[in-house]
C-alpha cells in the first residue's frame, strides 16, 4: 500500500491505491511462480535500483548542497516532546522489521550456523555503509 501511494503521487495517475497494490502483488507473484531464479533476479535488480537511488541522492546533496542557516527552534517539552520522539521512532521501528523472520531460511541453508550469521552481519554492514 505504501508503494501504491508513492507510485500514484509520482506517476500522477488517478488509479485506486488498492488496484495498484493488487497489480504489483500479482506481478511479483507471477514472477516468483516462474522459479526461484527469476524471483531472485527481480529482487536483486530492485535492490540495485534502490542502492543507486540512495547513492544518487547523496551525490546530488554533495553537489548542490550549500551551507544551510539554522533557524532557532523552540524545543518541545512535556507531552509534545514525547509525541515528537514517538513520531521519530516510527521509521526506526520499520527499519528493524524483518529481524524476527531472518532465521526462517535457516532450514534451507547448507551451513546455517556459519552462513546465517555472516549474512546478517554483511546485511547490517551494507545498510550502515549506505
Amino acid at each position: 500500500m505504501t508503494f501504491a501511494a508513492y507510485y500514484r503521487r509520482l506517476a500522477g495517475v488517478q488509479w485506486s491505491e488498492s488496484a495498484i497494490a493488487a497489480a504489483v502483488l500479482l506481478g511479483l507473484t507471477a514472477i516468483n511462480c516462474l522459479g526461484a531464479r527469476a524471483g531472485s533476479n527481480v529482487q536483486s535488480a530492485l535492490m540495485l535500483l534502490k542502492t543507486a537511488a540512495i547513492a544518487g541522492l547523496v551525490a546530488v546533496g554533495f553537489a548542490f548542497g550549500g551551507h544551510a542557516v539554522e533557524a532557532p527552534r523552540a524545543m518541545p517539552s512535556g507531552f509534545g516532546l514525547l509525541r515528537s520522539i514517538g513520531a521519530a521512532m516510527v521509521p526506526i521501528a520499520f527499519a528493524y522489521g524483518g529481524w524476527q523472520t531472518a532465521t526462517f531460511v535457516a532450514g534451507e541453508m547448507r551451513d546455517a550456523r556459519r552462513d546465517l550469521s555472516r549474512g546478517i552481519l554483511a546485511g547490517v554492514a551494507a545498510v550502515i555503509v549506505l
